[in-house]
């Protein structure tokens, strides 16, 4: 099938892809912590930091970590507003506009995960990527998880348009 002639996604479709998007960034975050566990030992023997620096290190990648993480949940909700839905145009305009807010939210969401796996690289210790790890979960799985409703109002929306 040629691009002249291929039909654009169905809104169902682009629901399912939505959700494959978030499980997949999901289990890359997990993958973050299994690559700093398997590589934490031989950092650990000699680490790229010396002790003296670590926590400096730490404590930068920790508050960027927290910038990151508060930035994603402000824009959210600029990015995402009670209105969102109605306001479109189409339901696949709204789902359009969700998709972008959450695909940004989450890419944010998933630097937390990047920082942890850093600082472990950069210590040895593996605790280091783990607690980054769970707070990007967090972030993705519970804090940034779209409300069932507002998925249910674009399916709503699409069958009223007929579509």
């Amino acid at each position: 099938m040629d691009g002249a002639t291929a039909q654009p996604p169905t809104l169902a479709q682009r629901l399912t892809t939505f959700r494959v998007i978030r499980g997949a960034m999901l289990g890359c975050s997990i993958l973050y912590a299994i690559v700093g566990t398997i590589a934490a030992p031989q950092f650990a023997k000699t680490p790229i930091l010396t002790p003296d620096a670590q926590p400096t290190v730490l404590g930068t990648l920790a508050v960027l970590a927290v910038v990151v993480a508060g930035v994603s949940v402000w824009l959210r909700g600029r990015l995402v507003p009670a209105d969102t839905v109605t306001s479109a145009v189409t339901a696949t305009d709204a789902l359009v506009r969700v998709q972008t807010a959450y695909l940004v939210c989450w890419a944010l969401d998933e630097a937390v995960g990047i920082f942890g796996l850093v600082g472990t690289l950069l210590t040895g210790d593996v605790r280091v990527v783990y607690a980054f790890v769970a707070v990007t979960l967090v972030l993705i799985g519970a804090v940034h998880r779209p409300p069932a409703g507002l998925l249910e109002q674009v399916q709503q929306r699409a069958r009223i348009q007929g579509r």
